[in-house]
């Protein structure tokens, strides 16, 4: 097993159903999704090589499954935080909301933070001032009603950020999760993972295989997702 790949899964709702169901969209209730990523970063050497693809194919499939997409590319600070902001506002109770970030995570007391393109980060004081926590967010999701919430996190990578503070990369924190929520990473707490080269990295290659099955649920395709990477 190539421990790079192997995925979180916090608490498992085997009742959402994540990929393309016979059901019409009219018999469930409604579902927001807010997809970013975030490939530019001015303090890394070059652009996240698949972030951009792997983002906008991951929203075509998720329009294809009925959610309400809000698809968002290299976002700073003001317009990452208003983008959250816009989709937490639209989260009612009962609802399904899905949070998909593909960039730079780091993890500070125990908690993830999401990095926009333009943070200015040389301490952790930094990452939790321009960072976006994402232990809070998902908190808020739970506080506005979301019955199920979805969360899907490819951000393990070593960045330019982090090295300023720590003498190594401390990975992603285990997510904090309230009931109902299915948590997913591109690596496993504390550890880091490689960008592959390809049209979509392998994470997300598999992802789009499992959420093209009819009728699978999310903790169905999570579970066929880790075992396609882990291979």
């Amino acid at each position: 097993m190539n421990m790079r790949f192997v995925l979180l899964l916090c608490v498992a709702v085997a009742s959402a159903v994540l990929s393309a169901s016979s059901a019409s969209p009219q018999d469930r209730p409604p579902r927001v999704a807010l997809v970013i990523g975030n490939a530019n970063y001015p303090d890394a050497s070059t652009p996240l090589s698949t972030t951009i693809r792997d983002t906008r194919t991951l929203a075509d499939e998720f329009r294809r499954s009925d959610f309400e997409v809000d698809l968002k590319e290299n976002v700073g600070k003001e317009d990452m935080r208003a983008a959250i902001d816009a989709f937490l506002n639209k989260i009612r109770p009962g609802m399904t909301a899905l949070l998909y970030f593909n960039g730079f995570g780091i993890q500070v007391g125990k908690q993830t933070y999401l990095i926009p393109i333009n943070a200015q980060m040389w301490t952790e004081a930094d990452v939790r001032r321009d960072g976006v926590n994402l232990d809070t967010t998902v908190a808020e999701m739970q506080r506005k009603g979301a019955k199920v919430k979805i969360v899907i996190i490819d951000a393990a990578r070593r960045n330019p950020f982090e090295r300023r503070f720590r003498t190594s990369a401390a990975g992603l924190a285990a997510l904090d999760a309230p009931d109902g929520t299915l948590a997913i990473y591109s690596a496993a707490p504390g550890k880091m993972l490689n960008d592959s080269a390809g049209t979509n990295s392998l994470f997300v290659g598999e992802l789009i295989k499992e959420l093209r099955v009819p009728n699978l649920t999310a903790e169905e395709v999570f579970n066929r997702a880790r075992i396609g990477v882990s291979l």
